[in-house]
């Protein structure tokens, strides 16, 4: 008698319900997942340099990001090339200390305030009057509310006189029986754009109303009169209504005295008096009072701009320290994926050797970043930052001592400088590949050919083909790859021969600048091709993984066939041996 039914484990693959072990008891899901195991191997291999490579990139985008960070900080420091560029280089940047000769602070009078690359100078200054707008406003009138009607068809007190109100000579507001404050307003601020007078309705008290109009702009030149007799006279608008002359103001320019030179002005603003330099007037300088204004090198907004670049710098070595943090183990802890990397090895040594460097061509007696107070140092680390060596710091006392006793000097440690014997000639790119500091440009206007004559290091006479593009007044001249003024470019702005004497620099933070635009160049730099490396590798990964996967499929699928002819063979032998069994029974009950 059958007392039970083997019906095998019901299991999952591909999709499929799968019944299997009916016949053997084998449990098959187990035996096929382990036979398969094995085989994924490889794939688990393959899928962790994935993760791995993946945590790198991440990691560079970061690196990419400090070191665009600590590219910007530079771009301040550096005069950066152009011709339209001072708003971008601190050694541009002003600031105006003003004061008066009795106490009171002149930014109650007037502010003075200097763009980048102003002049340094200073200036004497005194204030006559302000800027105003007119100001007209009309007498008191009674009404129950600013919407009611109070234009008349003919003159009756109290109100406006139906007819054209005259703002400027050829602007006339047509003013209609009927009319309210409310629309009077409406159409006087409808002409606004072409008049410059713009109109509102004043309550004074409950039922007591004026209509006041202003000027839209300050100045003589902007003021405007209705205090006319087309308005005022007999049938004008206002002959009923009457304009209130100590509720008016008439139009007055700013008069102000700079240096002993007067100037005036329609507005309070005056920006075109002095270059660079705009004055902002706000009243006027009682008798005997003087305003002493200087303009100088903003030279706290340049330390803000050192710090900033200390800091940048900073944060891509406290990167790098993560990199290479190890655990107690002495291996590189799971967040340093980047540990030995030779590209990282290669961005600190070329950031480095720049901030070592020694500027060439100085003569001031400063040339290195620790003369003004940039310094290396080491940081001991903290519970969220680990040991970092050789980072910099800023003496401030220092860095304000060498600012105060040679501003241009610091200037030249820091950034590019140049400076030619014609201002017809000016330098407009460079790059690090320029060996030489002093040369003459001799340009051929017909032949369109510029040389460079320089002495070597040696003291040898040599002389240098460049490379000549004219244009209409001028020729763009540059130095040839490979040669001692390579990146080198310059504009000749002239079209008559010369022989023309250069003399240039180039700072720590500019030669710094092009290092990091180059680490950071989205095509060709160090981070973009390590970048393009790990994710080349990736996908050859991820192509092995996809083909590996469709073979351990088919090795599954085979696995699971086999088992199953597995199944029906013994259940077929099972089928006999039952089949014989029962015959025998047969036979032996005869």
């Amino acid at each position: 008698m059958v007392t039970s039914i083997q019906l095998g484990q019901f299991y999952q693959s591909g999709g499929k319900t799968l019944l299997g072990g009916s016949a053997t008891g084998f449990d098959t899901q187990s035996l096929v997942e382990s036979l398969v195991k094995a085989r994924q191997i490889p794939v688990d291999t393959l899928t962790g340099k994935v993760d791995t490579n993946s945590k790198k990139l991440t990691a560079l985008d970061q690196l990419n990001g400090l070191m665009s960070s600590f590219k910007t900080s530079l771009n301040f420091l550096r005069n950066p090339p152009g011709l339209s560029t001072a708003s971008q280089d601190v050694f541009q940047s002003r600031t105006v200390n003003s004061s008066t000769n009795t106490g009171v602070s002149a930014d109650s009078y007037v502010s003075i305030t200097a763009a980048a690359g102003a002049d340094q100078t200073s200036y004497s200054v005194t204030v006559q009057d302000i800027a105003r707008r007119t100001i007209q406003t009309t007498n008191t009138i009674s009404v129950a509310d600013a919407d009611t009607s109070i234009v008349a068809a003919s003159a009756t007190p109290g109100q406006f006189t139906a007819g054209a109100l005259e703002l400027k000579s050829g602007v006339t507001v047509n003013i209609t029986a009927g009319d309210s404050l409310n629309d009077i307003a409406a159409k006087i601020n409808a002409t606004t754009d072409t008049s410059g007078v713009k109109a509102q309705v004043v309550k004074v008290g409950n039922g007591s109303y004026r209509l006041q109009m202003q000027s839209t702009q300050t100045g003589v030149v902007n003021a405007f009169d209705s205090d006319v007799a087309a308005n005022t006279g007999a049938g004008g608008v206002l002959e009923s209504i009457g304009l209130d002359a100590a509720a008016s103001q008439g139009a007055t320019d700013a008069a102000i005295t700079v240096n002993g030179v007067a100037v005036t002005s329609a507005s309070n603003t005056i920006s075109d008096a002095i270059a660079d330099v705009t004055f902002t007037v706000k009243q006027a300088t009682p008798p005997g009072t003087n305003i002493n204004a200087e303009v100088t090198a903003d030279t706290s907004l340049l330390e803000t701009a050192v710090t900033n670049f200390v800091n940048a710098y900073n944060e891509i070595r406290v990167f790098m320290a993560k990199q290479n943090q190890r655990g107690d183990d002495g291996l590189p802890t799971e967040d340093a994926v980047l540990s030995n990397n030779s590209t990282l090895r290669t961005i600190m040594t070329q950031i480095d050797s720049e901030l070592n460097r020694t500027v060439s061509g100085l003569t001031s007696g400063l040339s290195r970043l620790s003369e003004i107070g940039v310094t290396f140092t080491d940081f001991a680390g903290d519970s969220e930052t680990p040991a970092v060596r050789n980072v910099l710091q800023l003496d401030s006392d220092v860095f304000k001592q060498a600012v105060a006793n040679n501003y241009d000097a610091v200037r030249r440690v820091l950034a590019f400088d140049s400076t030619t014997s014609s201002t017809d000639l000016i330098v407009s790119g460079r790059s690090n590949a320029a060996t030489i500091n002093d040369f003459s440009v001799v340009i051929d206007t017909v032949a369109q050919t510029a040389t460079a004559n320089y002495t070597d290091e040696f003291g040898v006479p040599q002389s240098l083909a460049l490379t000549y593009s004219p244009y209409a007044g001028g020729a763009n001249i540059s130095g040839v790859d490979g040669t001692v003024l390579e990146g080198l470019k310059m504009v000749y702005a002239n079209t008559v021969d010369a022989t023309i004497d250069v003399h240039m620099t180039q700072g720590i933070a500019d030669r710094l600048y092009n290092v990091a635009d180059n680490i950071t160049n989205s095509t060709s730099g160090l981070i973009a091709t390590e970048k393009d490396g790990l994710t080349s590798q990736n996908d050859r990964y991820n192509t092995d993984i996809d083909r590996l996967n469709e073979q351990i499929e088919k090795y599954r699928q085979q696995l699971l066939a086999r088992f199953s002819q597995l199944e029906q063979a013994i259940a077929n032998v099972n089928t006999l041996l039952q089949s014989l069994d029962a015959q025998s029974n047969a036979y032996n009950n005869q």
